[in-house]
């Protein structure tokens, strides 16, 4: 992630929360448009939202926040303007070197330049993860992967490369239970996550190896949308029937407001409420 994209996106998410914060001040206001948007989440149109009605609108608020990010990037760091961001131009942006004088730099032993090259090799890896097609090049599409590694499958030899290298104390290639937790400081996330060990550790070793990681984080990237709608349902449902309604939705506002669902609250403004209104939704969008 480049500097200046980082405080791009780091506006953009501060203004969202800010959006989100001036709604929480509003409940009515909140609950008024959390009932515009309802209409767009009901793919039904029965009145009801069910979990995977929830889950398949979340997933496509997922992809949209990921592709509005990866349009951005490429609008600014395609200097060429083939559609397309090259090793070089992102290398350059984040940088400020050329490929050229990074050749030279591997060439130069001393400690300043191993550490940018720590840094460089770990954009490298993650720009060839994201490059789907391995034309050495990112389209909108796959900027969106670079971006948001969690959320896409096939960049989950990224994430695990990333976890042993922070985590992996003893450079064996594998996480014990200790390592595995070392960055788990609560007692309640402590408990879940030795679960989540338990669950990954396929053969009982005692180790989470790459590969039992690869498969983790592949299985974990189609959770989100899901776990996310599991908690929406939880704290929206206020009859227990396992649906949501347009007057339960709106009650629970202050959930709402802070969940990936509304973008954080983002949706919620007139121009994307509007925009929604038109296109049938966000996956229309996509």
């Amino acid at each position: 992630m480049t500097r200046h994209y980082g405080l791009l996106i780091y506006l953009l998410v501060s203004q969202a929360i800010s959006y989100s914060d001036d709604l929480h001040k509003h409940p009515f206001e909140a609950k008024d448009r959390l009932a515009r948007l309802f209409d767009s989440i009901d793919t039904f149109h029965d009145g009801e939202l069910d979990s995977n009605e929830l889950a398949a609108w979340i997933d496509s608020v997922f992809s949209r926040t990921d592709r509005k990010s990866a349009k951005e990037m490429l609008r600014r760091l395609d200097i060429d303007k083939d559609g397309y961001v090259s090793m070089a131009e992102y290398l350059s942006d984040n940088f400020g070197y050329t490929l050229q004088e990074i050749d030279a730099i591997r060439r130069d032993e001393s400690n300043e330049s191993q550490q940018i090259l720590e840094a460089v090799d770990d954009e490298i890896e993650r720009f060839t993860r994201a490059d789907m097609n391995g034309d050495e090049r990112l389209d909108a599409r796959e900027l969106a992967g670079f971006n948001s590694p969690y959320h896409y499958p096939h960049m989950a030899p990224y994430v695990v490369g990333e976890m042993l290298h922070y985590q992996d104390y003893n450079g064996d290639g594998r996480l014990g239970l200790e390592e595995y937790l070392a960055n788990s400081k609560d007692n309640e996330i402590l408990e879940y996550e030795k679960g989540q060990f338990s669950s990954i550790d396929k053969n009982g070793d005692g180790y989470a190896d790459a590969e039992e990681l690869r498969l983790h984080y592949i299985e974990e990237s189609g959770r989100y949308a899901r776990n996310e709608a599991d908690h929406l349902l939880a704290e929206s449902d206020l009859n227990s029937d396992g649906k949501l309604t347009r007057a339960e939705v709106s009650e629970a506002y202050e959930t709402w407001l802070d969940s990936p669902a509304t973008d954080h609250g983002e949706l919620l403004r007139d121009v994307n409420l509007d925009q929604l209104s038109l296109q049938g939704g966000a996956r229309d969008e996509l």
